[in-house]
């Protein structure tokens, strides 16, 4: 099959991938990509019209009433009932969804390929490791663990913490003892380690956004330890459907935003982070025009001005989670 649906090929591969996936006859409306959404109960005044659309080569489906968006994998996954592992295995037994999948695949990867070392879930005693390097509560990276932004490795021999998310898109490993990784080969000393092939213009994070359609607000901060600062403050201050994301790598500022992940913003509300130096300044100026293009309402939090407990100036959020009393109200309004 070729690796691109032109209309004919669509009309005939819907319905057999629908038909697999034990989607009911009546409600594929006749072959041009919409579908009864599933979850229709859950719409206002009970609507069940055929308002669920399949489309982007067959790879994503939205529905106009309810607003979810899913993937092939993760609409099987949905509709079975199981998870998306064994969404994924079900599908690789229809010729029509396997080359979907494959495409969509191909679609994602980051140029150049990210290959991710071999992971595995953090044990409490590395939250607690980390927990107390950041200054962060155990509870912020539990919830981050839980959503497989963080995860346990091991980069140039050192134990590290590694912040990815589903697409794969990029990676940036720290060590667990918050010492500088060593020179490596041809690498020289450095405090992170970005995973080779990873895509600098993805926000961390933000593919949470196919997932969880309750997000009202993003928050966009530079950096992994400000990705962590900011669960710490969402779960202290019991603020929710927020999500914060995180741009990554050395000078994270100057590269600009990956296309995709701007459409994935889409009509939310964006507040940046940016650091409180020049190179926020920068930043700021680079991913202001983006997002503003992109539908989204936009808005800043300052830095300036602010002061750590221990009386010197907080140059980011990652600063402010460091010997803190124990209520955080203070700092509420750079998250409203």
């Amino acid at each position: 099959m070729h690796t691109k649906y032109g209309r004919a090929q669509r009309a005939l591969a819907l319905p057999q991938l629908m038909r697999f996936l034990g989607v009911p006859k009546d409600s594929i409306r006749d072959n041009d990509g919409n579908i009864r959404c599933p979850w229709h109960h859950r719409h206002r005044h009970k609507d069940q019209n055929k308002s669920c659309s399949i489309y982007r080569n067959m790879t994503r489906m939205h529905c106009f009433v309810c607003g979810y968006n899913y993937d092939v994998i993760r609409f099987a996954a949905a509709w079975r009932k199981t998870n998306e592992r064994e969404a994924y295995h079900f599908l690789m037994k229809n010729e029509a969804s396997r080359q979907i999948v494959a495409d969509e695949k191909k679609r994602i990867e980051p140029e150049g390929g990210l290959t991710l070392p071999p992971t595995r879930d953090l044990s409490s005693a590395d939250m607690e490791s980390i927990a107390s390097l950041r200054q962060v509560d155990v509870a912020a990276l539990q919830f981050a663990a839980s959503l497989g932004i963080l995860r346990r490795t091991d980069v140039c021999g050192e134990p590290s913490w590694l912040l990815t998310d589903s697409l794969g898109c990029i990676a940036e490993a720290r060590t667990l003892s918050g010492v500088w990784y060593p020179a490596y080969g041809t690498l020289s000393e450095r405090k992170a380690h970005t995973i080779r092939g990873s895509n600098k213009t993805w926000p961390l994070g933000v593919a949470l956004l196919q997932q969880y359609q309750c997000i009202t607000s993003i928050m966009i901060l530079e950096g992994g330890p400000d990705l962590l600062a900011a669960y710490h403050f969402l779960l202290r201050l019991g603020i929710r459907n927020v999500l914060p994301v995180a741009m990554l790598g050395a000078s994270a500022g100057r590269h600009g935003i990956n296309p995709r992940a701007l459409q994935l913003l889409r009509g939310k509300h964006v507040r940046i982070y940016p650091h409180n130096d020049p190179s926020g300044s920068g930043a700021l100026a680079n991913w202001l025009p983006q997002i503003v293009k992109a539908g989204c309402t936009v808005s800043r939090a300052s830095f300036a001005g602010i002061m750590r407990p221990d009386g010197t100036p907080a140059n980011d959020l990652n600063d402010l989670t460091s010997s803190l009393p124990g209520s955080h109200e203070p700092y509420r309004f750079l998250f409203t």
